[in-house]
């Protein structure tokens, strides 16, 4: 467990293994990753009618090495996860951080969190 900054609150940032009883709160995270796209791309149809949906496959997929989330307090959130390529290597994919924590440090934190863990998996 880590202290990280947010807003002005000193809170204590865990970052875990996914547990399936996290997936209604990273549904909401990948809803939320969901409509930022919509907007990015201006594309409403972008995650159909359940913008949060899209976790389902991502949680399917063979690919997929390891899945994280922060939590602050108990709450989750933000998540990450590790994709496998075709050669071998791996992505970060996503990083999600709920809104109403980004810019304090957080998707930071799930990124450094991935790479050390695929580099000790890697050696070990």
């Amino acid at each position: 467990m880590s202290a990280v900054q947010l807003h002005t609150i000193q809170m204590d940032l865990e970052i875990r293994e996914y547990r399936n009883a996290d997936c209604e709160a990273c549904r909401a995270l990948w809803a939320q990753l969901t409509e930022r796209h919509r907007l990015i791309y201006g594309d409403p149809t972008i995650g159909g009618n359940d913008p949060g949906r899209g976790l389902d496959g991502y949680l399917a997929n063979p690919g997929r090495r390891a899945t994280w989330v922060a939590e602050a307090d108990g709450t989750v959130i933000g998540m990450t996860g590790l994709i496998g390529t075709y050669d071998d290597e791996a992505e970060v994919e996503p990083v999600i951080v709920a809104e109403a924590f980004r810019s304090h440090g957080v998707g930071r934190a799930l990124v450094a969190h991935a790479i050390s863990s695929d580099q000790r998996n890697r050696t070990a």
